[in-house]
């Protein structure tokens, strides 16, 4: 009975930290932002790195995705699991962002990672998400990315418009904090 027990609890803080959002604090070139649920970095423009070569396979629609196809826009790449209950909860935002910022040059990308395609297939068309979905099912290529912290589900990764990191937010976003972010790096000239 004691060994189900802690067989029990292990299983538990397991799932809770499949969730759960590091922390870090803001260095010298960097303006912090801490919301409730992580913390978030907006790197100043002459400190930030590019992204690099990414092209995710899509999910949906089926075709790849690359940030070379959408140069000049900034994109936000939400990396999530729709089996983690933070990262579902922050969709409807990440829609409404999508919506709301498209004309301006905003490009919202869900990353899905530790999960398969007919599990985001399935759960983007319960909630009529309209944003591009692609996989990076073994968190291959967002570990990939210089200096972004990327164990941390969800995550909101920020790409400037020229195709450089800009900055993060780890856990789950503060809808008005992360709006705060995109609108500064869509005032930004290309």
């Amino acid at each position: 009975m004691r060994q189900r027990f802690f067989i029990g609890l292990l299983l538990v803080i397991s799932l809770l930290t499949g969730c759960s959002s590091n922390s870090t604090k803001a260095g010298p070139n960097e303006l912090g932002f801490v919301s409730l649920d992580g913390t978030a970095v907006l790197h100043n423009a002459d400190q930030r790195n590019a992204a690099g070569t990414l092209t995710f396979p899509g999910i949906v629609p089926t075709s790849d995705w690359s940030l070379s196809a959408v140069q000049g826009k900034v994109v936000l790449l939400n990396v999530w699991g729709p089996w983690c209950a933070p990262c579902r909860k922050e969709f409807p935002e990440l829609e409404t962002l999508s919506t709301t910022f498209a004309s301006d040059g905003l490009e919202v990308i869900g990353v899905a990672t530790r999960t398969t395609a007919t599990s985001v297939e399935a759960f983007v068309a319960s909630q009529r998400i309209t944003f591009r979905q692609v996989a990076d099912f073994d968190s291959l290529i967002i570990s990939n990315l210089r200096g972004v912290p990327s164990s941390t589900v969800p995550s909101s990764i920020l790409i400037d418009r020229q195709g450089r990191i800009a900055g993060w937010v780890l856990g789950a976003a503060d809808p008005a904090l992360l709006k705060s972010m995109l609108k500064s790096l869509l005032e930004e000239a290309a």
